[in-house]
């Protein structure tokens, strides 16, 4: 019982000891978040946009984003990188996320449905169902998708059908939260099917049902709960998907794992953004096994600062360690530097560490580049060479 409820009753810890305005999250690779992408290239010197490397986006840190470039283009001084398109994709993440925008559909008519089906129904278009009170928010809205393709030399058709539903809400303006449920099928490529085949999982799933050779269907279900421990902190618990890093794939924390339970803290103040994220790991399981699984922990830490204007740099240290029935909390350590206590209690885990570096150049151009090291040791790099050959020199790191 113990390891089921470690990060829970940290998480009520942390809960009970204040409460401000909080966020929730924007889908991890949503529309928006290749806006605000797209807007950090092009704005270049932005503080808050070049802030990203963590993922999903806080929902309210960018649309008070699109907010101010919405106010410069009202007093007529529209930034000359926006383009119309630019302009309509911000106004388009402000009327989605209108609970955090200083604006309303009162203040604008095409944020509004032209055939609303009635009270709360369909009364804006960025909502299906939208309760919008001073001290209640929610929003419901389908979730759905599909594809198909062919590939060549496969007779079978390529195909993704997901529906479900997405739900978001704030109470009393303090605590957030968020759910995604979905029911998916799912007949995927060549690479798709031997990875199926040879590992018994689904990427990006939990348990699977086989229905035959190339098919499978799974369910997915996520969701948070957010709120601030102070003005410059926020807090979020739940099961979903992380990412730190650039781009669109990651060394240190990609999305190609299943949803997993995770407490996150993100401090972001001045030039610096400061992520600990907690996570408990868990292999997939077979679909014909019912049994329990032994538990997996993750501790990650990730600072990002603005050097200049257009340049930012990060270091990242993670810990992952396997406890019989416990975490160990000698790893809730939230500055960095874990590695020494990895080294205090025997070297018995896996110890990472990286930097990372993102530059936006001319408004046009994103370089970025990552350097990660896994388990790294100092007396495996250090060696010197003998009458057969080359021997390590026992340092310890």
């Amino acid at each position: 019982m113990q390891n089921r409820h470690s990060l829970l009753w940290l998480a009520f810890a942390f809960l009970t000891s204040g409460l401000n305005a909080q966020t929730t999250y924007l889908p991890l690779w949503s529309k928006e978040g290749w806006l605000l992408d797209r807007m950090e290239i092009k704005a270049q010197k932005d503080n808050d946009l070049n802030l990203s490397a963590v993922k999903p986006y806080m929902r309210k840190a960018y649309v008070a984003v699109a907010d101010s470039f919405r106010q410069m283009a009202e007093a007529g001084n529209t930034p000359a990188f926006l383009t119309k398109n630019d302009l309509y994709n911000l106004n388009r993440l402000q009327a989605n996320s209108s609970e955090y925008s200083k604006y309303s559909p009162e203040n604008f008519p095409e944020w509004k449905s032209k055939r609303p089906l009635g009270k709360g129904f369909l009364e804006t278009r960025g909502n299906v169902l939208e309760v919008n009170q001073p001290n209640f928010y929610l929003s419901v809205n389908p979730a759905i998708s599909v594809y198909q393709g062919m590939e060549s030399d496969y007779d079978d058709p390529l195909y993704f059908r997901s529906f479900g539903a997405t739900v978001r809400g704030l109470i009393g303006k303090r605590i957030g939260f968020q759910a995604l449920a979905t029911a998916n099928t799912e007949s995927g490529p060549v690479q798709f099917r031997q990875f199926v085949q040879n590992n018994a999982a689904v990427p990006g799933a939990n348990s699977f049902d086989k229905k035959d050779n190339s098919t499978v269907s799974y369910a997915d279900l996520r969701g948070s709960v957010t709120w601030n421990v102070t003005k410059y902190i926020n807090m979020q618990f739940g099961r979903d998907q992380q990412f730190i890093g650039n781009g669109y794939r990651s060394l240190f924390l990609g999305n190609f794992s299943a949803p997993h339970t995770f407490l996150k803290f993100n401090t972001r103040i001045w030039k610096l953004n400061y992520t600990n994220l907690y996570m408990q790991l868990s292999p997939t399981p077979d679909a014909d096994i019912n049994k329990g699984f032994f538990k997996k922990y993750t501790s990650m830490h990730h600072l990002s600062v603005n050097v200049t204007k257009w340049l930012t740099v990060g270091g990242f240290e993670a810990i992952v360690f396997g406890r019989e029935n416990h975490y160990d909390y000698s790893y809730l350590l939230p500055v960095i530097f874990l590695r020494s206590i990895e080294q205090q209690n025997g070297s018995p885990d896996n110890a990472n560490l990286g930097i990372d570096f993102k530059a936006n150049v001319l408004k046009k151009v994103q370089v970025y580049g990552q350097l990660m090291l896994d388990e790294f040791k100092k007396d495996e790099l250090v060696c010197f060479p003998t009458n057969s050959g080359f021997h390590q020199q026992a340092r310890p790191f």
